[in-house]
């Protein structure tokens, strides 16, 4: 049995490509997982549906295109002095 395939709409992501969106059952998913996965990594994003229920997205892993620098703006970021004190019960209950 083949998966039932439909084209849900074409988007347009970064750097210009044209994403192509499938929706597929999730039976069909499991029948067919690695073609279906071989398609994400294509650039093709699947939604998976129980019944007609979109309840999950398969979509291509995107390399970090900036390496993140730990300490870059060390200093930049205060925290008060009472951060991790208790709040008073007025907070909690809505007193102004």
């Amino acid at each position: 049995m083949l998966a039932t395939v439909v084209i849900l709409s074409e988007v347009l992501v970064p750097e210009d490509n044209l994403m192509t969106t499938k929706s597929v059952a999730i039976h069909e998913a499991q029948q067919h997982l690695a073609e279906l996965i071989a398609q994400v990594a294509a650039g093709v994003e699947i939604i998976l549906l129980d019944g007609q229920v979109p309840c999950a997205r398969l979509v291509p892993i995107t390399p970090h295109a900036v390496q993140r620098v730990p300490g870059l703006h060390a200093g930049s970021i205060t925290m008060s002095p009472d951060f991790d004190q208790s709040l008073p019960d007025e907070f909690w209950i809505g007193i102004a």
